[in-house]
């Protein structure tokens, strides 16, 4: 019994140095300036159905009539949400996701007095990263010179209880081209969902 405790005490501090050391390197990939956050939500599959999405994104709050900015870095899925990931839905939850995650790290002015103005970017391209032991794919958004860009403006409704977020998309838009392939094969070719793998950089379009 205290061999097997032993070896469960080992494995936790083992798992727990490996974990410490994936978050240092992702906050290590933020620019100068710029934190690092990360969460997690349920994605509701339209139809029926939903799964886990966990996010990574670097982040900057706004001073003065600078905008706060998030970079997502990575989004992580349950195999379940493979078909959504690239649908416009997928994308636009994640996009209102991260603007709620946003408004607990940067403040958020009262409406109607005042509102500020927040962007929310992602690269144009991605790969995904199999966890097969997990059941989980990561999708990394890679060969970060072009990027999609959605400018918001967020105001606290505080007459409400609790209160709400308010948020207006005020932009949308691209910047630069694409550097990446137009697609890519998933499984790579000789590998299979049992397979611990990682594609190729492709294209990852912005929602309309």
């Amino acid at each position: 019994m205290k061999k097997f405790s032993r070896r469960a005490v080992l494995l936790l501090v083992i798992l727990a140095f490996l974990f410490s050391v994936s978050l240092e390197k992702a906050e290590a990939q933020c620019p100068t300036g710029y934190n690092f956050a990360s969460f997690s939500y349920t994605y509701n599959i339209p139809g029926g159905g939903s799964g886990t999405v966990i996010v990574t994104y670097c982040y900057i709050c706004g001073v003065s009539s600078n905008s706060t900015i998030a970079d997502i870095q990575t989004v992580t899925i349950d195999y379940s949400l493979l078909s959504y990931a690239a649908t416009d839905d997928f994308k636009n939850v994640l996009n209102d996701q991260v603007a709620f995650n946003l408004k607990n790290l940067c403040t958020v002015p009262p409406c109607p007095q005042q509102s500020a103005n927040f962007e929310i970017s992602k690269s144009m391209c991605v790969k995904y990263v199999n966890q097969p032991a997990n059941a989980r794919v990561v999708i990394v958004f890679c060969n970060g010179d072009n990027s999609c860009k959605y400018l918001y403006t967020l105001c606290m409704d505080n007459t409400q209880s609790p209160p709400v977020l308010m948020k207006t998309l005020i932009s949308k838009s691209s910047t630069g081209t694409p550097n990446c392939d137009s697609s890519a094969t998933i499984p790579p070719n000789g590998s299979n969902w049992d397979d611990a793998w990682e594609s190729t950089c492709f294209q990852y379009t912005c929602p309309n």
